[in-house]
């Protein structure tokens, strides 16, 4: 049997905690590229013992939040447009009734009227009966064009009151446009319409008046033309003043496409314009002036129009009656000679 034999007792020598836990890793640093390729990723960095930890890109957290944001504007912006369309489909809705409940408005009155001239012998309770529903009719009707008017496209008044040099320049402006389109063939419905509304303020404004000093304004017997006849009617409250109901709208036709535009500056220059409608089917046009003197300027001297004859007539619409009125007021000569003008 062999002795045993005793290994020495070799020295334990410490290490520090740095030598135990080794090298730093070189992949707690990063290149730029990498950092920018995984920017919106977090970063999970390790070490060789084990020890984990999570490192955020504020850079990549704001990109984010700045994509969530423009995400949510945009479905706000849509939802604000559908939003939109649906108000002005149930605008357009709420004048469409309003319109046909106009027409049928009308309707009713014109024929209320005619029942009063065609039976003259009728009751005056009836009469009046229907004179109440008359009054009634007239104003529903005049309210209900002036929310109509209202609400129609193109027909908004201006938020501030153009200059003079605003006007012309709009006028130019879409006239030119209107003369390209209608060289190109394109549609010109809406612009034609938007150039004849620029007409009618001008000349409500009286820049289309050329004032070329024909003295429109005079018919040649003094400005002022008295109807009575020296005499009284017999009745009624002394100096009761007769109201002119005389027609102030002409009926023009006989005119070409090409001399539309020009149309309405024509008449501009025998005085004040309150309405114009253009017919552009059958080109038929009806001008309305603001007082009877200024329409027979228009209609004895602006007949001659570009070298040709206009057709000229009276436009007589339906007479709103608001007070039953039976006695008969007796022509004179310039009612008289109120006929249809060649």
């Amino acid at each position: 049997m062999q002795p045993l034999v005793q290994q020495p007792i070799l020295p334990v020598v410490k290490q520090s905690v740095k030598e135990r836990l080794g090298p730093v890793p070189s992949s707690t640093i990063e290149p730029a590229e990498a950092q920018s390729a995984s920017a919106d990723l977090p970063q999970v960095l390790s070490t060789s013992t084990g020890l984990t930890k999570t490192v955020y890109n504020p850079a990549a957290l704001k990109a984010a939040q700045k994509s969530l944001l423009v995400s949510t504007s945009a479905v706000d912006n849509n939802e604000a447009q559908k939003k939109k369309q649906e108000a002005l489909k149930l605008q357009q809705d709420v004048r469409k009734r309003k319109q046909e409940i106009l027409e049928k408005h009308i309707e009713t009155q014109k024929m209320l009227i005619s029942k009063l001239e065609k039976n003259k012998a009728m009751k005056s309770e009836d009469k009046a009966e229907i004179m109440k529903t008359l009054e009634v009719l007239t104003k529903n009707i005049t309210k209900l064009k002036d929310e109509v008017k209202a609400a129609s496209p193109g027909r908004c008044l201006p938020k501030s009151i153009k200059t003079k040099t605003q006007m012309q320049k709009e006028l130019l402006d879409t006239e030119l446009d209107l003369y390209k389109k209608m060289q190109a063939g394109e549609e010109v419905t809406e612009l034609r319409r938007k150039y004849t509304e620029l007409q009618l303020e001008a000349a409500k404004r009286g820049i289309l008046s050329s004032g070329r000093g024909r003295g429109i304004h005079s018919r040649g017997r003094g400005t002022t033309h008295g109807r009575g006849r020296g005499r009284g009617r017999g009745r009624g409250v002394p100096g009761h003043a007769v109201v002119d109901h005389r027609p102030r709208a002409l009926e023009i036709s006989a005119f070409t496409e090409s001399d539309r535009e020009d149309l309405l500056p024509h008449f501009a220059q025998y005085g004040e314009i309150e309405d114009c409608q253009i017919d552009d089917s059958s080109l038929h046009a009806v001008i309305t002036f603001k007082t009877r003197a200024e329409a027979e300027a228009a209609a004895v001297h602006g007949a001659r129009f570009k070298g040709q004859d206009l057709k000229l007539a009276w436009n007589k619409p339906v007479t709103n009656i608001s007070a039953v009125e039976t006695e008969e007021i007796e022509p004179d000569e310039e009612e008289q000679r109120e006929i249809i003008i060649a």
